[in-house]
């Protein structure tokens, strides 16, 4: 038996109870090396080159995989949307209370204290608190929804996202805890200083650190929004590269079906490669149908056979070297269009006389001869093949892995000549038709019927709508990104304004003095313009470095690279600057327009 055979199998075994897993996969590969010495002379000699070696992992991480990726990277863009809405809400609570301390001095002098003070905060915050609790639960469900319909948490997948009354009462209870804890400033201060506004007549001024305090919760919510937005941009990028990357075929007017058969009638691969021959000259024959052809597997279109130990006759050593192999029929890749670089394609000729020929892309054409011109060149697997074609590199997957060097494609004719080969059982149609899909997909039907009534066909779509498909989950990082970082701008924006509008209105005593000795009403709006635009400033500044060092930590998923990133980082920029500077202006222009000379004259 060739020991290649075993490559891409999968064992499932449950550790002893304490047992590490480290332990367990050097035991395995012990056990592996003790099998591989019962090995013919030559597998050993392949399975050392190739460092053939056994790789464990554990169950959930493998049913999780890019789906568990995607779960954590939302959660990451919902805790920092949580970290934005904190520091907006302790903004805007820090603003109320200080302008309150007037009344709260006040309330102090007649006998309060400081748990009747929060008691009284307390009927404001916990209702307002409840109340979000109840509106993040309609928003988790609908993000539920939203992220379900692009295959996270299905009941299709390893897990599913259900509504769960617990997490409904913990938002309850969370929006509640929120709403204490924001009543806790109208109890917190000096009673001194708090006395001492009632002789200033509510005109004193805020402390040194309450002031630096308002500055940088804004710039923090500034800086979070950016870096959100930033991210958001990026994995809107990197997705509309990965899926407009090109697959190697021309997808228009082309339509993929999948037929596999049942009975028993189709028992044996000639009987299945026999129907498969006489149903694809029926396909060609069908109105409206350029060509058509038959293949084991076609791009986008389910599983894939992956071979590793391709030897290149004269080219250079392969390491490892893991291939697509796929068999076809003498039309297949002709319905496909591919690019064809050198040589010709698999004609109805090779599949009749059954030829040890084979068309690779240049993927695989480079990995094994290091040229793409490697027409006449063979390849050695338990037969070997002569290379008669290379076509420009298909792409199979959404995220292709680098352990596949390319494909190769045999005529399949030559597969039960092969023992380590199987084509028949279930077979992909390729049909190019300028009819619409439904009028295809009907006829298609009709034929088969024709041929085998009891028989089926699994899907009939066309290559753009699979492609489509592949790439659907991937949408939703995007999505939700775009969402988090929309709602980001808004909060920042309203944060912005609350809390600059608040610091303008306190130094409008500045302004009537500045006013008096000769400043004009615009110079004074200039005056309360650069309040906001230098805490969007300082904010955008931190929100790059915070955006950029998230980009980093997300490299495999948003990329780096290209004017792209440039843009996207200025992009967040100036969108953020424009919701600062809309935030400043109305402040601005209401101490632009105010009559602050009356602030001078006794009271």
């Amino acid at each position: 038996d060739n020991i290649f055979d075993l490559s891409n199998w999968r064992f499932v075994a449950r550790l002893r109870p304490g047992a590490n897993r480290g332990t367990a996969t050097r035991a395995l590969n012990a056990l592996a090396q003790r099998q591989l010495k019962m090995a013919p002379s030559d597998d050993q000699a392949d399975a050392k080159r190739d460092h053939y070696h056994i790789s464990t992992l554990p169950l959930r991480e493998s049913l999780m995989r890019s789906v568990g990726t995607r779960l954590l990277l939302i959660e990451l863009g919902a805790g920092l949307l949580l970290l934005l809405t904190t520091a907006i809400l302790a903004n805007l609570v820090t603003v109320r209370v200080m302008a309150r301390r007037h009344e709260t001095a006040l309330r102090i002098t007649l006998g309060a204290s400081r748990f009747e003070l929060w008691r009284a905060a307390l009927t404001e915050t916990l209702p307002l608190g409840f109340i979000g609790g109840l509106l993040a639960v309609g928003l988790a469900w609908w993000g539920t929804w939203l992220i379900a319909g692009y295959g996270i948490g299905t009941t299709g997948t390893a897990f599913a996202i259900t509504p769960d009354t617990s997490v409904v009462f913990f938002s309850l209870a969370l929006g509640c805890v929120i709403g204490i804890f924001a009543a806790l400033p109208a109890a917190v201060g000096s009673s001194k200083k708090l006395l001492t506004r009632l002789s200033e007549g509510g005109r004193g001024d805020i402390g040194q650190r309450t002031r630096f305090a308002q500055r940088g919760l804004t710039i923090a919510q500034i800086a979070l929004g950016v870096a959100l937005m930033i991210n958001a941009a990026l994995l809107g990028l990197a997705f509309k590269k990965a899926s407009s990357h090109p697959i190697g075929m021309n997808t228009q007017h082309l339509l993929i079906a999948d037929l596999g058969f049942h009975g028993p009638n189709f028992n044996s691969q000639k009987s299945q490669l026999s129907f498969y021959r006489k149903f694809g000259d029926a396909m060609r024959t069908l109105p409206d149908v350029t060509n058509a052809g038959v293949a084991s597997e076609l791009p986008f279109a389910g599983g894939l056979d992956s071979y590793g130990g391709l030897k290149g006759i004269g080219g250079i050593a392969p390491h490892g070297v893991n291939s697509f192999i796929e068999f076809v029929d003498g039309h297949a890749l002709r319905a496909l269009e591919v690019s064809l670089i050198h040589g010709r394609l698999i004609d109805a000729s090779d599949v009749r006389s059954k030829a040890g020929v084979a068309v690779i892309d240049a993927a695989l054409a480079r990995k094994l001869f290091g040229t793409t011109d490697a027409v006449g060149r063979e390849i050695k697997l338990n037969e070997t093949y002569k290379v008669v074609g290379v076509i420009g590199t298909l792409r199979w997957l959404a995220h292709p892995t680098g352990r596949h060097a390319g494909t190769m494609w045999l005529p399949y004719s030559v597969a039960p000549m092969d023992p380590s080969f199987y084509a028949g059982s279930d077979m992909d149609l390729a049909v190019r038709s300028r009819l619409t899909p439904a009028t295809v997909k009907r006829e298609l039907a009709g034929l088969l019927h024709k041929f085998s009534p009891d028989q089926a066909f699994s899907f009939v779509k066309s290559m753009r709508s699979l492609k489509s498909d592949a790439y659907h989950g991937d949408q939703a990082l995007p999505i939700l990104f775009g969402l988090f970082s929309l709602l980001a701008l808004v909060l920042a924006t309203v944060g912005t304004y609350g809390t600059v509008a608040y610091l303008i209105r306190q130094r409008l005593g500045e302004f009537a003095v500045r006013q008096a000795v000769g400043a004009t009403p615009e110079h004074i709006g200039i005056l309360a313009l650069a309040q906001g635009i230098m805490l969007a400033m300082l904010g955008i500044g931190l929100g790059i470095v915070a955006g950029f060092l998230l980009a980093r930590a997300l490299s495999d998923l948003v990329g780096n690279e290209g004017s792209s990133t440039v843009l996207a980082y200025a992009a967040a920029a100036l969108i953020m600057a424009l919701a600062a500077v809309l935030a400043t202006a109305v402040p601005a222009q209401r101490a632009r327009r105010a009559d602050l000379l009356s602030l001078l004259r006794p009271q």
